[in-house]
């Protein structure tokens, strides 16, 4: 695998991991997933092709590069709204919420590679922190939490989405997002990294819940 060693210096978090089964896994989900979007049309089709290609430029060389493998995973998290939106014939809401998957998934991952850092440096990965240093990582996902922060009320002013989307991400949302732009400054261990993390997925659970619950209608 192109990152077989990193992930020896920064492990699957379970075992039951084996080298061959992943290498065959891989083509049978592309294989599957582009089939599927063939079923659904010619764009959907056009998108997961453009997802599997960006995947493997980044397994194959971006994920080790500053800040390039961040936005490559955030783009590729937007674009599954992007896609959702074409199966269904809806668009411009499916933009919105790409908007914000972009930039929760870009402070996500940022933090991620704070808290995997030491692994990265060992294994010679030159991610935004190992290169910058981890106050570079602080100022990137800080910035990309406030843009969000500053992006939640717009789907609701001007994407069509109901007052329910706003109150969830307001009461829901914003609370988490400002507890870890105040967090990405103070806390500074891995453990401490790794408890950011999962609380963001947490939240991203909630922000799920916004854009289903707000939805427009007929979305």
């Amino acid at each position: 695998m192109w990152i077989e060693f990193k992930n020896r210096i920064v492990p699957f978090p379970r075992a039951g991991f084996r080298p061959v089964p992943r290498f065959v896994l891989r083509p049978v989900v592309f294989f599957c997933g582009l089939l599927i979007a063939l079923t659904i049309g010619g764009a959907a089709f056009l998108i997961a092709s453009w997802a599997v290609f960006l995947l493997l430029l980044y397994s194959w060389r971006w994920k080790r590069t500053a800040l390039l493998g961040n936005l490559t995973v955030a783009f590729i998290a937007a674009l599954a709204f992007i896609y959702g939106g074409v199966a269904v014939r809806s668009v411009g809401a499916a933009l919105w919420a790409a908007g914000l998957a972009f930039l929760f998934h870009l402070g996500r991952e940022v933090v991620k590679d704070m808290e995997d850092h030491w692994g990265d440096a060992a294994g010679e990965a030159c991610t935004l922190v190992v290169r910058y240093g981890i106050n570079a990582g602080r100022w990137a996902a800080g910035a990309s939490f406030l843009l969000l922060i500053l992006f939640l009320p717009f789907p609701y002013h001007w994407g069509g989405f109901r007052i329910g989307y706003l109150y969830i991400a307001l009461f829901g949302v914003l609370p988490m997002l400002l507890m870890a732009v105040f967090w990405v400054w103070r806390w500074t261990k891995p453990q401490q990294l790794h408890r950011l993390n999962v609380m963001l997925k947490w939240d991203m659970l909630v922000g799920l819940a916004a854009l289903l619950i707000g939805r427009p209608n007929g979305w």
